[in-house]
């Protein structure tokens, strides 16, 4: 037996809203969701990848266009659902993915995908470190934000500059305790 719903634009969007892309499944656009999902899920990592292998005095300048495509991916995912799901007014056949157990499973997936592509960027990318102490003065100064790009250190590939290198070392002396961020200021001399 099917069942006939009307779509409801406010919930296309709020759907968008916790995962890019869901309120395009809400409205029957199963491709185009999913594809908006691992766009969303998958951009970060590929831009920001790009943003670290731009020379350093434009890097910045990479994550601010990466975080701006990031957004405009996001946007667009709202505002599309949202008018596809208004223009939609007759009554649509429910699919069986139109149901709350796989909104759900749909969300809490989409945040495990995104929270493992944010473990593996900061892991393998780029991880920006707080500046806690007063050692490196007056060059770094506490409160000064460092970037390290993990695949320049990795793979040894630096120009004549210091390189904080991030290590992680116990504040006691004995094993259990946890483990802190620290940087070491390193000289680099190309290869």
């Amino acid at each position: 037996m099917s069942q006939y719903s009307k779509r409801k634009p406010s919930l296309a969007l709020l759907l968008s809203i916790f995962m890019p892309g869901l309120g395009h499944i809400y409205c029957g656009e199963l491709i185009h969701g999913i594809a908006l999902f691992f766009i969303f899920s998958i951009l970060p990592l590929f831009f920001a990848r790009i943003a670290v292998a731009l020379p350093d005095p434009f890097m910045l300048i990479g994550m601010v266009v990466t975080a701006c495509v990031i957004l405009g991916v996001y946007l667009y995912a709202l505002i599309n659902s949202f008018k596809i799901a208004r223009e939609s007014s007759e009554s649509h056949i429910l699919k069986s993915y139109n149901s709350v157990l796989f909104y759900f499973a749909a969300i809490l997936g989409g945040f495990a995908l995104m929270f493992s592509a944010d473990g593996y960027l900061k892991t393998n990318i780029i991880e920006a470190h707080k500046i806690v102490g007063s050692s490196m003065e007056p060059t770094v100064l506490r409160g000064d934000y460092v970037l390290t790009d993990k695949p320049r250190l990795q793979y040894h590939l630096c120009e004549l500059a210091d390189v904080y290198k991030p290590f992680y070392r116990s504040e006691h002396n004995p094993p259990a305790t946890p483990l802190v961020p620290c940087l070491s200021r390193q000289s680099c001399v190309p290869q």
